[in-house]
């Protein structure tokens, strides 16, 4: 009963430590899918922060930034990372009333001369090109009067569009340009003005070093200790997800984000870079009540809001307006401000690549189901080994208490047999020495019965000590090459006068040129002389008694002692060679034994080797003693 209690409390506790166990397992898989997107990012926003053109530096503005670029590469742990850079010129001017769009020119870094060159568009960076045209093209419009006798124009840049390209990849990094402007009449003050053109630098990456550099690099940092399965998928611009780095995964199996145990986006700058960019085009002096063509007096507001239509509150301050912007850059959140009908916005979008984790096992859930049927099985093979325990002493205690009894009932039995000879022997040696027999022939009968109790004192004492030395494992068997035929002669020839008295026929049966045999000559007298006396005793109704001794086709002899009484009872048959054992038979006729005849023939046959075996039906017994042949 404790043991099923357990069991079921074993059972119930795996179930809960597994659950513990996947929770755990998958908080520290997404921890981990956090640190190597946080990782992969903190790279590319060191580059992204690095490499700021600071325009209003002027002529020092070139040389500020080569320093920059020089620190990053001798600090960077993959400087060869950056494939080449580039920035955008300052766009022709444009006339004519359709607004028509003029190209933007482009300038090579080139980092042994330190300086920029113009060049032509890499056809690489069309998709940078083609984004920066469609801006200048939604964002140029009519300069709108701050007043009625100013001709200033207030304009927005656009800032909000991811600066990652990662199909090139490359990253935008813009350069706001922050002028102060008089307008209107002389108490009218200054005013910020963004310029619509701001310059851009274009930092082209190396996709080969990505994916066979940096992935593999933070991969082995991040997730080589579980050897999960990897792949990294280009999120954007292909359907299905392209893939770009695999690990532990066959050649035809793709991982799914929906099914995957952890997936999270990376390779974008993170809100710190961005916000250290926006707020540096933010002056540090206060903003000022502007006119206003439609209304006087009204304020330049920057209204932060979840979204463009969610209008917010007017900022009055550069103060307000920075806190503004870091909070909803930290809530990711939309930043707009409008002024003149034009306006621009932040946001801050998911990475443009995509991590999938999956557990070796095939999912988390099946290797915490596969080791909670590991634990089970070795819980419950626990408990069956201690089940099979308690069965096995209960077993145990049972045959020890049957031995126990057993081991009375022949303490009582030879008492018993030891009384009789030794009461005959005393009654006898009383008479002679008393002097009552005068009789020569009566004395020697008293002789002779002395001298029958006596041989079967030493019998009895002889068959005790045979199984005490058999049992302590102290008997030392003398076998050496035995004509067997001619000591069993000799053992019947010794018996035949008990035979004759008991009234037995004796047949014997001795097959010629038998093969030696390796026997321990007096071990198997007393097999021999313990199956006679056997069947002397408890056949006697059938009065006969046979001995056949013949070689098997399997190089063995056979000795079978066979008898034609009542046969054994069947209860009685599984347990005639146990020690101390006695049937029922001999109990109800109250034959003199002591249960150790049986379980001495079976101990001396398997120490030569071989086997006894019995062959019991009402017409009579067979005992079968086999021996292996000499080798």
């Amino acid at each position: 009963m404790l043991v099923a209690v357990l069991a079921f409390f074993q059972y119930r506790w795996l179930g809960q430590v597994s659950e513990a166990d996947r929770e755990r397992q998958r908080t520290t898989l997404n921890q981990r899918a956090r640190e190597f997107a946080a990782d992969f990012d903190r790279e590319i926003g060191r580059i992204y922060a690095a490499l700021q053109y600071d325009e209003a530096g002027g002529a020092d503005a070139t040389a500020a930034f080569v320093k920059h670029y020089n620190e990053w590469k001798e600090s960077s742990a993959f400087p060869q990372l950056v494939r080449a850079i580039y920035l955008t010129g300052e766009p022709a001017a444009t006339s004519g009333a359709d607004n028509a769009v003029a190209p933007i020119p482009l300038n090579r870094f080139d980092p042994s001369s330190g300086g920029f060159s113009a060049t032509d568009w890499p056809a690489a960076l069309a998709p940078v090109r083609d984004r920066m045209m469609a801006a200048r093209q939604k964002f140029t419009a009519p300069a709108t009067p701050f007043s009625s006798g100013g001709n200033a124009t207030f304009r927005f840049v656009s800032i909000g569009q991811s600066p990652v390209f990662a199909s090139v990849p490359a990253l935008l990094i813009p350069t706001h340009r922050v002028q102060h402007i008089t307008t209107g009449p002389p108490t009218a003050k200054d005013v910020i003005r963004f310029e619509v053109e701001p310059l851009y630098v274009i930092v082209e990456l190396d996709k080969q070093v990505l994916t066979d550099t940096v992935l593999p690099a933070l991969v082995e940092k991040h997730l080589a200790v579980d050897d999960y399965r990897v792949e990294v998928l280009e999120s954007a611009g292909s359907t299905p997800p392209a893939a770009l780095y695999r690990k532990g995964l066959a050649a035809s199996a793709n991982l799914s984000p929906a099914t995957a145990d952890a997936a999270t986006s990376f390779f974008s700058v993170r809100v710190d870079n961005m916000r250290d960019t926006i707020l540096r085009a933010l002056p540090a002096d206060g903003l000022p009540p502007v006119p206003d063509a439609a209304s006087s007096g009204s304020r330049m507001s920057i209204v932060v809001s979840e979204s463009t239509a969610k209008a917010g509150g007017e900022l009055k301050s550069v103060a307000a307006a920075r806190q503004g912007v870091e909070a909803a850059l930290q809530n990711r959140s939309t930043i707009v401000g409008r002024a003149g009908g034009f306006g621009a916005s932040v946001t801050y979008g998911p990475g443009a690549w995509q991590l999938v984790l999956q557990h070796p096992a095939g999912s988390l859930d099946a290797a915490v189901a596969q080791a909670r049927r590991r634990n089970l099985a070795i819980s419950f093979g626990v408990l069956a080994v201690l089940s099979v325990s308690v069965f096995m002493i209960s077993i145990n205690a049972q045959r020890s208490q049957q031995l126990a009894a057993q081991q009375m009932d022949f303490v009582a039995t030879v008492s018993h047999e030891l009384r009789t000879p030794i009461a005959v022997i005393r009654s006898a040696a009383q008479n002679l020495s008393a002097g009552v027999i005068h009789d020569e022939a009566r004395a020697k009968k008293y002789g002779e019965l002395i001298d029958t109790e006596g041989r079967r004192l030493t019998d009895m004492v002889e068959e005790v000590l045979e199984f005490a030395g058999i049992s302590g494992g102290k008997r030392q068997f003398a076998i050496a090459p035995t004509d067997i035929g001619r000591l069993t002669s000799d053992v019947v020839q010794s018996c035949e006068s008990l035979i004759r008295e008991a009234g037995f026929t004796l047949d014997v049966a001795i097959a010629p040129n038998l093969p030696p045999v390796n026997l321990d000559e007096s071990a198997y007298r007393r097999a021999l002389n313990n199956l006679i006396g056997n069947a002397l005793k408890y056949a006697a109704g059938g009065r006969w008694l046979g001995i056949v001794i013949n070689a098997t086709p399997d190089n063995n002899v056979q000795v079978t002692v066979s008898d034609k009484g009542g046969g054994i009872d069947a209860k009685d048959l599984p347990h005639i060679f146990e020690a101390f054992y006695r049937g029922r038979y001999a109990k109800e006729r109250q034959i003199h034994g002591n249960g150790l005849g049986l379980s001495l023939v079976k101990r001396i046959v398997e120490a030569h080797g071989g086997s006894v075996a019995v062959h019991s039906t009402p017409a009579g017994s067979a005992f079968t003693m086999t021996f292996p042949v000499q080798a």
